[in-house]
């Protein structure tokens, strides 16, 4: 999964530069990663990378923010409502009318 990523990094920096000749600033490159680079996902908070995923999401990450990109994650709503029904809303899960209050933060997704 790493030489993967490492991929994505040669990939962006050849696409990257073309772009910004050509004024193209508003065009951005990012790239969606499976949930097993998680190691943590619940609460928002405490959302961590496996380590051995995180120097390479360091730099992914470190990438994208220069271009003013974000890391996409897929998450899938089940594994998070499974693990925790006691606290976790089926309503925040599936987009209903629920909400997450985590460290002062309110979410009103899982999804958004």
């Amino acid at each position: 999964m790493n030489k993967c990523h490492h991929g994505y990094l040669e990939i962006f920096s050849i696409l990257l530069p073309p772009h910004q000749q050509l004024g193209l600033r508003d065009i951005t490159v990012t790239t969606a990663h499976a949930y097993d680079v998680m190691g943590v996902s619940y609460p928002p908070s405490a959302g961590a990378f496996k380590s051995d995923h995180i120097s390479t999401m360091t730099a992914i990450d470190e990438f994208l923010s220069k271009t003013g990109s974000f890391v996409f994650v897929n998450i899938y709503p089940y594994f998070t409502y499974e693990a925790d029904k006691t606290n976790v809303q089926l309503s925040y899960v599936l987009l209903g009318s629920g909400y997450l209050v985590d460290n002062g933060n309110v979410y009103t997704s899982l999804l958004a």
